[in-house]
């Protein structure tokens, strides 16, 4: 094992393969091993998927962007990685202008504030976003390792259910637009109708078969309002 002197940090070592890498980072996870056989057992097919955003919480000492670059990005994909401070600029490679759109990087507090949400966006709407962990997430020689994974894990589950809903409202509104036409009546006409009565909503389902016999035997005392992908059903 030898080590390369960097007064910033440090000592930098490298492995009788060649990988450079840090000890408060990785540990001995490159000591024995070459990086790119490290990687071969630990990456999943996932990480190469084409036409997905995919999120990676740490780089390794930079060896997992070294191996990324080595592979080929996948087509219509793009990579952040999100690295500690203290790390960020150690690792940053310097990329040719085909690259600098495709893999980018960041801090943990440039992550939470919605760092690179305009091209995360049409991602998040195809539901084309995957999270990876570098080898430091997972052995996690370097606890700081790990609350940034805990972080960045529950900022993108927040991320994703608030965007997602933001989407799907888009949907539901496209939807109230296009039934507009049909909607010639206020539902103010019904008001007092069925006073003493209880309305029941009905959807698909595999239960909605165990309850109509109750709803037939009670539909004296009932409003029933139901999905109309399901009316065929009821007139049966």
């Amino acid at each position: 094992m030898n080590h390369i002197n960097n007064s910033e940090f440090e000592p930098v070592l490298q492995n009788e393969f060649g990988d450079v890498f840090l000890h408060s980072v990785n540990g001995d996870s490159f000591s024995n091993h070459p990086a790119k056989d490290v990687f071969n057992r630990h990456i999943g097919d996932s990480f190469w998927q084409d036409n997905t955003y995919h999120l990676v919480i740490g780089t390794d000492s930079g060896l997992l962007i070294q191996y990324l670059i080595e592979h080929g990005v996948s087509n219509n994909s793009r990579y952040l990685f999100i690295e500690l401070p203290q790390y960020i600029n150690l690792i940053r490679p310097e990329l040719p202008d085909e690259w600098q759109e495709v893999l980018k990087f960041c801090t943990p507090e440039q992550w939470l504030q919605k760092f690179d949400e305009e091209s995360i966006t049409p991602y998040l709407y195809n539901k084309r976003v995957l999270l990876h962990r570098s080898i430091a997430t997972i052995e996690v020689c370097n606890p700081q390792y790990q609350r940034m994974r805990v972080e960045i894990e529950l900022a993108y589950d927040d991320f994703s259910y608030t965007s997602g809903g933001m989407m799907g409202n888009a949907i539901f509104v496209e939807r109230q637009i296009v039934n507009s036409v049909d909607n010639l009546q206020s539902y103010t006409v019904l008001a007092g109708k069925f006073s003493g009565k209880t309305c029941v909503i009905l959807g698909g389902g595999p239960s909605l078969d165990n309850h109509l016999p109750w709803i037939k035997k009670n539909k004296q005392h009932l409003v029933v309002i139901a999905a109309a992908r399901i009316s065929k059903k009821l007139v049966n």
